[in-house]
């Protein structure tokens, strides 16, 4: 079954058949945990952390999924079981295999990294005020120029929304960089 089609149905709300269909991928998962120090039972609750991940973050409006969902899940079963020992106080030098040819190693922790920072971006955007959501909502992702977000915010010119959305911009850019 095609990864977009899987996504697609996902959006449009948890549908139990395609919700199983990804615990086809969890035998990957569990091989790589058990190898690492965990059980089974370890293994099952990392992957289902990983899938209720998954499902949140493609009913994000922006999701765009730039990976196999095999790739996308390993990455994050990956992360939650690095965490999880380092909870545990034991000494992480994870043996993870690349169990598939569709990625490597370095391409799945700046996969995770790019995660990551998007994340600490869209938890900035949502500390920012009503007006500078909308400002940069209107910019990015309705690609309005910025004649027209002058007008749908009742500013006086493009150029006092470019000065705006500058300073949207740099508030955000404070708050990632409080947060690292």
């Amino acid at each position: 079954m095609d990864d977009q089609k899987i996504v697609a149905e996902l959006r449009s709300g948890i549908n139990k058949r395609y919700l199983s269909k990804l615990y086809d991928y969890l035998p990957v998962v569990e091989k790589s945990i058990l190898k690492n120090g965990g059980s089974k039972s370890d293994a099952l609750d990392v992957f289902q952390d990983a899938l209720i991940l998954f499902c949140e973050k493609v009913r994000e409006v922006d999701f765009e999924l730039k990976s196999s969902i095999n790739t996308y899940l390993y990455g994050v079963c990956r992360n939650l079981w690095l965490n999880e020992l380092r909870k545990r106080n034991k000494s992480i030098s994870l043996d993870w295999e690349v169990e598939r040819g569709d990625f490597s190693e370095e391409d799945l922790t700046a996969q995770l990294e790019e995660s990551e920072r998007i994340s600490k971006v869209e938890n900035a955007i949502l500390q920012l005020g009503q007006r500078c959501q909308k400002l940069l909502h209107l910019f990015y992702f309705e690609r309005l120029k910025m004649v027209d977000i002058a007008k749908k915010m009742g500013l006086n010119s493009a150029n006092v929304a470019k000065v705006q959305k500058h300073k949207c911009l740099n508030k955000v850019k404070q708050l990632v960089k409080v947060t690292q």
